[in-house]
């Protein structure tokens, strides 16, 4: 069921299962409870290597190629430790889970026969199952013993059966006896049950087997590359190219009409009775048209067209169409930096604003492919790495910082009067008190705020960028706690601490 000679050394097989349930252990020991910070570093770090190392041990590390994972597993990581945005909290760790078990899976994979390399054609992606049906086999080992060492724990096991209710009677007797002894038992045999004990039970058991699973299934015979087969229907060509016209008709038609509105300027948009939230809104669901369109269809045709060496028509078409998709992107972004050069910057606009950058740069790269015929396959796995790289960078960027920085800067250069304090309190995270304390420092009024929530009188209007802090930051002495472990320590909340002088 391994390979090589794993399958006969049930001690190499038993160090995965140990690394396994250390992670279960340490996982609960680090983040029960706790924010994450350094400690989610280390804890990545030793464990990803702890895998290769083990890995490289028992000769199962096969492709090398694939420790260039590791490089934005530990870069996402210590974004970790550095920042507090809503990104880095909430999405960061879950992508580090995932590309760990790539990594995981990916490093292991054999493939004898040099087959050409697919996600899809690897079982263990393939079949979900199989991850779990390898549990029965790690039932085994752990079970597994030999002849003398099993008569000896059945020995053990009788003798504490034939003990246990003689210690039971004797214990009773000196419980009742004696006051001191009853307390002592007391304390040593307390047990708490709470569902909170429970779940965290439960999630260590659930991390336990699905990593056991994972490994074993990695360490398995079926953990193999399978043979690229290509499947790809042929579409005809005639259809194809008459569906692919209308369709590039219809966006030229839109964009000869709407040319004006398109790229019109503020003055053309307030002329016609338009709002920018509208104007922005307008443009953002252009760009959702252009994902759907960019990714669903023109990927849809440009995989038959490859693989079938498609009619030239074809590849102007999706030419066409790319360039036209490109064109309405264009629109979008020059709607979102209206927007935000009149209302300001928040995340969600920040985000939309770099996603735009994206859809044009994959749009190219598209255009490129076409030319060249680049084999699905390739140009589909370009696009995956061009999106962790994108990711990557995104996370890596103190955002809330960035977002802060940038509605000071307007409010002190005069370009907006007043400043949603509001969102920068309560939207963004502890990131952007530095940024916020600035604004404070150059004379901060009443009268510059956006947002009427914060006071009902001038008594109730923050004097201080402390005061403002403390008052309008929700759970913030607890998110700053002073006496957090190294576990939980991160630059962005120890300049915070350090601002708001909290020891």
């Amino acid at each position: 069921m391994f390979h090589e000679n794993i399958h006969d050394k049930r001690w190499s097989r038993l160090a995965y299962i140990a690394l396994a349930l250390l992670a279960a252990i340490f996982f609960d020991v680090f983040f029960n409870n706790r924010q994450l910070g350094l400690g989610w570093f280390v804890f990545v770090f030793v464990f990803i290597y702890a895998f290769l190392a083990l890995a490289f041990i028992t000769n199962q590390l096969r492709q090398k190629l694939a420790l260039l994972l590791t490089l934005p597993i530990l870069i996402l990581s210590f974004d970790v430790v550095l920042y507090n945005n809503a990104l880095v909290k909430m999405a960061v760790p879950w992508v580090v889970f995932i590309l760990s078990v790539l990594l995981f899976v990916l490093a292991t994979l054999h493939n004898p026969a040099g087959y050409k390399f697919k996600l899809l054609n690897i079982p263990v992606l393939r079949n979900f199952a199989l991850w779990f049906g390898k549990m029965v086999l790690v039932y085994k080992d752990l079970s597994q013993s030999n002849s003398v060492p099993s008569k000896n724990y059945k020995k053990i096991a009788t003798a504490l059966l034939i003990a246990f209710p003689i210690l039971l009677l004797f214990g009773v007797l000196f419980y009742s006896a004696d006051r001191i002894f009853a307390d002592l038992l007391d304390n040593v045999f307390k047990i708490n049950i709470t569902p909170a004990a429970v779940g965290r039970v439960l999630r260590g058991f659930v991390i336990f087997v699905f990593l056991s699973g994972l490994f074993y299934a990695t360490l398995s015979r079926e953990h193999s590359l399978l043979e690229y087969v290509n499947k790809v229907k042929a579409h005809d060509n005639f259809i194809a190219s008459i569906v692919l016209g209308l369709i590039n008709a219809l966006f030229l038609l839109f964009v000869i009409i709407q040319i004006k509105y398109l790229f019109g300027s503020s003055e053309f948009v307030l002329q016609n009775g338009l709002t920018y939230a509208k104007y922005a809104r307008q443009g953002f669901f252009q760009l959702v048209g252009v994902l759907v369109i960019s990714f669903a269809l023109l990927f849809y045709v440009y995989r038959s067209y490859c693989a079938h060496n498609g009619a030239r028509l074809m590849g102007f078409l999706q030419l066409f169409l790319s360039a036209q998709v490109c064109l309405v992107a264009l629109s979008a972004l020059k709607r979102m930096n209206l927007y935000q050069d009149a209302y300001g910057f928040t995340v969600l606009r920040l985000y939309v604003e770099w996603f735009i950058y994206l859809v044009i740069l994959v749009q190219a790269i598209y255009f490129i492919a076409v030319i060249f015929k680049v084999e699905f396959r390739r140009l589909f796995g370009l696009y995956l790495v061009l999106g962790l790289l994108a990711f990557t960078l995104v996370a890596s960027l103190n955002v809330d910082k960035i977002i802060a920085r940038k509605n000071v800067d307007r409010m002190i250069a005069g370009e907006q009067k007043n400043l949603d304090l509001s969102y920068l309190l309560s939207g963004l995270s502890v990131d952007a008190l530095p940024e916020i304390k600035r604004a404070f420092d150059r004379g901060f009024t009443k009268e510059q705020v956006s947002y009427s929530k914060f006071y009902t009188n001038d008594e109730d209007f923050p004097k201080d960028f402390a005061g403002a802090a403390f008052k309008y930051k929700y759970n913030l002495l607890k998110i700053l706690s002073s006496d957090a472990s190294w576990v939980e320590f991160n630059f962005g909340r120890e300049e915070a601490k350090k601002l708001l002088k909290i020891n």
